[in-house]
């Protein structure tokens, strides 16, 4: 199992190589979420992998749409807004809205900071993410690596066992 723990670490860190490689600088939250982990071990079956718990993951690598959930409309920063800021981040009043009355059926409107007449974030609907596949990109490179972490791993328990033995 240690063996197989090993491959996961290597994925892991695959994954995370990947998603820096993909994704243009930001919060870095989905690379570090990454964990290489046993998953079971039930009689003859064990399992290990890198996996993340962020709800986004999945669809930043597989793509869909999002949808609201607890609110009508999600926001969407525009370049200007630091890096993790939200309009529930800034005071109650900070903000103009100014419906959208034609193009894009999903957009609701925008919201304009009173303090510099900019668009700071789009309001929609719902959003299409395309995935990225990096987890593909990242396993196409592991895959192969499996194998030799594998007999690395074998060839140390081996001589561990010979030194014990020589004792």
């Amino acid at each position: 199992s240690i063996a197989l723990l090993r491959c996961a670490q290597f994925a892991e860190g695959q994954i995370k190589r990947t998603i820096k490689k993909v994704f243009k600088p930001g919060t870095g939250n989905l690379m570090r979420s990454f964990k290489a982990q046993m998953l079971t071990e039930s009689g003859d079956v064990i399992s290990a992998g890198a996996i993340s718990d962020l709800v986004y993951a999945g669809i930043q690598d597989q793509g869909g749409v999002i949808y609201p959930k607890s609110v009508n409309n999600l926001a969407v920063p525009t370049d200007d807004v630091p890096l993790g800021k939200w309009p529930r981040d800034y005071p109650e009043d900070a903000f103009d809205f100014a419906p959208s009355l034609f193009g894009n059926p999903d957009r609701t409107g925008w919201l304009i900071s009173k303090d510099t007449d900019e668009v700071m974030f789009t309001l929609m609907k719902k959003v299409e993410i395309l995935g990225e596949d990096y987890i593909a990109d990242a396993k196409a490179i592991s895959d192969p690596e499996y194998p030799r972490i594998i007999n690395e791993e074998l060839t140390e328990l081996l001589e561990k066992s010979k030194k014990k033995a020589d004792k």
